[in-house]
This record gives structure tokens, C-alpha cells and sequence, in this order.
């Protein structure tokens, strides 16, 4: 005679009984498909570079529970939305000009602007997160990163009239919050809302005057014609038509045009995916004659009150009528790459796309004790060409600012490094961080390097120059700073 005996198991030890057979699918409890971060702004009044001391440890038992989250979702797409929410009551920038409790810490020029406070926290918070995570990847807790959702800014409701309303009512603190949401859902969910709008400016000071990239737009005024018609599309999924023809046909001659916003809707948005997360290709096909004006566009991508992208459309010169790449997203809209200036149809990920930038003709020198080593860190990070011109200087590839002389370049521009003549030099003294207990001084810089925030060359003094902003252990830094990691002293 046998007997079989029932063994009772509790749901986590049935999940991990099932991880061990790499069945993802069913690791995560119905209901357990969202997890949240929540805390009063995580930050002090006025500031957004790093977080509050009085919220540092929420914000580690947050992250722990982030971390757990991730870990029983291992293998499966996880998308995260930063929300920053400030209620009506003026901000002041506590950053650049610290309280000193007088009356003059509240001047109209100290103040900011509607939601750009809840923008700088989204982005620092943002920064910090893609760091945590990436070590989270080098530890083989995760093994892809998660996808970030273009960051949600809310003003809050309740009405606040300077001078009249009491700034310490407790309903605009509950409008005072960042939030971070982590969740698993279908791919095609993070573009539903995407708005692409395709326009014409006939003036060149319209607002905004500069681009998401830093830069005027070189694409206003000079179009008087009714050669510029355009076909929209994601992924080539047409959504839309831009007709910017504003020649005689359609008066007033050489005026604004747009095509309205194109919003990506659920049909859509399952047309452009389908069922599983992948990057979104944009493109324009002039429907025009053969001497269509392609370059006069500015294109706007957006969603909510985020703005992604607003820059000249790249990658499409005058003459062109091909379905011509001119920008590539990730799943949820954010920009990874774009084309430039060719003349001809390209593909975003083509060979012509290493063709350079057009040039600006502006050519700025910049004095240094050791040229040689500093126009290879230059080139080394890409942000010149390889090749020098006939002239000695170097085709600046993208944006970058030399933060001691406050000296900026943009992509187009020419650079020369020449030597130093004076004998002083700015000394710029090193910021000496301190490691996690997790990290070595050899991963948190080759973390920095592979994630392009360190060159790949330190400097004389052994540290390291940041090329953008980077969070690391619950601080931001800027770029431009100059970094030495080490193992905290016991």
C-alpha cells in the first residue's frame, strides 16, 4: 500500500521554484505588475541637484524595493515614468542663490519658472536611477535595462496669488512630490500620446528662438513655394500629413504652416510596435515634385508637457523626395540618434550618416598646455573629427563647453587648440568621491567610462573630467567637474 503526501509551499518559494526553470512568465504574482517611489520631493526647498538628507533614507528602502521588484521580473521589459509634481507657490532657485533668510532671497530673478523646478528634480532623479540600474546590470541582477518614459511634470490645482494667498497652506504640500513608477505592461503602451508635429516659421525669432540641441533654427524664413507636402511616419506607419506649401496658392505668401499635432493613438501605437518593445524609426517622404524644399522643416515631439525633441529636421537636404530616416527613438519616444545634413536618402544607421555636420563658420581657439593630448581626449569621446582641416582646426561634432574659460562649442563649429602663452593656469581642484560598499575605485570609474561620463584618459592629477551630468551614491555632479573615486576610510 503507498501513500502520497501533499507538500504545502508559500507563493515566494513556488516563484522560485519556477525562476530556477527560467519560466518568466508566471515569476511575477497577478497584481505585483506596478511598483512606486514615492516621497514629499526628495529634495530641499528650492534645490534639485542632489536629494534631501531628511528623505535619503526612504529613498534607500525605495530602492531596495526597486531592486526586488526588478529582480522578480528578471527577463521581462520593465518601463519607469519619473512624475514631478510643485504646487502654484513661486519657486526660488536655491542652487544658484542659497537662502540668507533676508528679503532679497525672494527677487523676480531668483524666482523660477513654472515647472522648471519639478523638470531639473525629474532629470536628477532620472540620472540618478539610470546609474543605480546600470549597476544593478553589473551585477547581474537585471539583465536589461529598464526603458524610460518621457517624465511627467504637474502643476498642482490649488490657486496661489502672490502677496494674497498663504504659501503655507498644507493642500499646496500635497502637491509637492516626486513620484517613480516601475511597471511591466504591453510595449505598445509607452507611445500611446507621442506627438509629432512637422512645421514652417517664417520668423526667426519665434518662441522658442533655440532648439532642444542649443541652437538657433537655422531652417526659418527664405520658403515662399508650394513644394512641401509630407508624409509622416513612425516605423512606416504613416500619421499624418505636413503641408507647408505657402506659396501662391496659399496665401499669405511665405507665412507659417504645421501639420497640428499628430498624436499617436492606441491603433496606432500597436501598428508602429506590435507585441514586443523595439526602437521607433521616424521618417518624412516629401510627396512634392523633385525640387521639393525638404530642408525647411522644424520638427516637435513631445508628449504631455515634455518636449523630446525640437530641433531643424535632420538628415534631409533641399531636392530630396525619398521615405528619408531622420530619427530614431527607443520604445517610449526618447531620442537615441539622428541623422545629418546629406542631400540624399540615407538610413539613420547608414555609413553616410559619419558624413559631418554642416558648418557654422565659426572657428574659436582654445588655449592649453598640452594641445596634442588635449585635441586626442577630444577625439578619443567624438566630439571632433579624426582628421584635421587644411588649416590646422578640427570639425566639432556635437555640443560640448570647456567649463573653466565658459567657452561653448556646437556641432559645425571649428576648434583649434593652441598653446598656452600665459604662465598662470586655471587649477581646477578635484572632487574626491567615495565609493559604494559595493563598488571598487576600478568598477565605479570603469562604470563611468562605459557609460560616457569619464573619458577614457584621466588627467594629470589622476582624476577624471565628467562630459555630463552624473548621480552616484545619492549626489549629482556636474559636467565639467573633475572626479577621484576612493574607498570610504573606516
Amino acid at each position: 500500500m503507498s501513500c502520497r503526501r501533499k507538500l504545502l509551499i508559500t507563493e515566494e518559494e513556488r516563484i522560485g521554484i519556477l525562476s530556477l526553470y527560467d519560466i518568466v512568465e508566471q515569476v511575477t504574482p497577478a497584481g505585483k505588475n506596478e511598483y512606486t517611489m514615492s516621497g514629499q520631493s526628495f529634495f530641499d526647498d528650492g534645490k534639485y541637484s542632489g536629494f534631501s538628507k531628511k528623505d535619503e533614507k526612504k529613498l534607500k528602502s525605495d530602492l531596495e524595493g526597486a531592486a526586488n521588484f526588478l529582480r522578480n521580473n528578471k527577463g521581462r521589459i520593465t518601463y519607469v515614468k519619473v512624475i514631478a509634481s510643485e504646487s502654484q507657490v513661486t519657486n526660488y532657485d536655491r542652487e544658484k542663490y542659497p537662502s540668507t533668510g533676508k528679503s532679497e532671497d525672494f527677487t523676480e530673478e531668483k524666482s523660477l519658472k513654472p515647472l522648471e523646478l519639478s523638470r531639473l528634480r525629474a532629470e536628477t532623479m532620472k540620472n540618478y536611477l539610470k546609474q543605480y540600474f546600470s549597476s544593478l546590470k553589473s551585477q547581474n541582477v537585471i539583465s536589461e535595462m529598464p526603458i524610460f518614459e518621457p517624465s511627467e511634470l504637474i502643476l498642482g490645482n490649488t490657486k496661489y496669488v502672490k502677496g494674497q494667498s498663504n504659501k503655507n497652506n498644507p493642500d499646496y504640500d500635497k502637491e509637492r512630490y516626486v513620484k517613480v513608477i516601475l511597471a511591466i505592461k504591453p510595449p505598445e503602451e509607452c507611445i500611446i500620446g507621442l506627438t509629432v508635429e512637422v512645421m514652417y516659421k517664417k520668423d526667426k525669432s519665434s518662441q522658442p528662438s533655440i532648439g532642444t540641441d542649443g541652437r538657433p533654427f537655422s531652417c526659418r524664413g527664405d520658403h515662399d513655394c508650394d513644394v512641401a507636402l509630407f508624409d509622416v511616419k513612425l516605423n512606416g506607419v504613416s500619421i499624418g500629413r505636413a503641408n507647408l506649401n505657402n506659396g501662391e496658392k496659399n496665401p499669405p505668401i511665405g507665412g507659417d504652416r504645421t501639420s497640428g499635432k499628430l498624436v499617436v493613438d492606441d491603433a496606432k501605437a500597436k501598428a508602429i510596435i506590435g507585441n514586443e518593445s523595439k526602437d521607433i524609426v521616424i521618417s518624412l517622404q516629401c510627396l512634392s515634385p523633385s525640387d521639393c524644399h525638404s530642408d525647411r522643416p522644424e520638427v516637435r515631439i513631445s508628449k504631455g508637457n515634455t518636449v523630446l525633441f525640437h530641433q531643424c529636421t535632420p538628415a534631409i537636404g533641399r531636392g530630396v523626395t525619398g521615405d528619408i530616416k531622420i530619427l530614431e527613438l527607443d520604445n517610449c519616444g526618447n531620442l537615441k540618434k539622428k541623422g545629418v545634413d546629406s542631400g540624399q536618402p540615407t538610413k539613420v544607421d547608414s555609413p553616410s550618416n559619419k558624413n559631418l555636420p554642416k558648418l557654422t563658420g565659426n572657428v574659436k581657439k582654445l588655449e592649453m598646455l598640452n594641445p596634442e593630448k588635449t585635441t586626442n581626449f577630444y577625439i578619443e569621446n567624438g566630439i571632433i573629427n579624426k582628421k584635421p582641416e587644411s588649416d590646422g582646426t578640427y570639425i566639432v561634432l556635437k555640443y560640448f563647453k570647456h567649463t573653466p574659460t565658459n567657452t561653448e562649442w556646437f556641432a559645425g563649429d571649428k576648434l583649434k587648440v593652441i598653446p598656452k602663452t600665459e604662465t598662470s593656469t586655471i587649477v581646477i581642484k578635484p572632487i574626491i568621491v567615495n565609493t559604494t560598499n559595493n563598488d571598487s575605485v576600478k568598477v565605479a570609474t570603469d562604470k563611468f567610462i562605459n557609460g560616457g561620463f569619464f573619458g577614457k584618459t584621466p588627467n594629470t592629477d589622476g582624476s577624471y573630467t565628467l562630459l555630463k551630468d552624473a548621480g552616484y551614491n545619492g549626489k549629482m555632479y556636474k559636467t565639467g567637474q573633475h572626479i577621484i573615486f576612493q574607498k570610504p576610510t573606516t
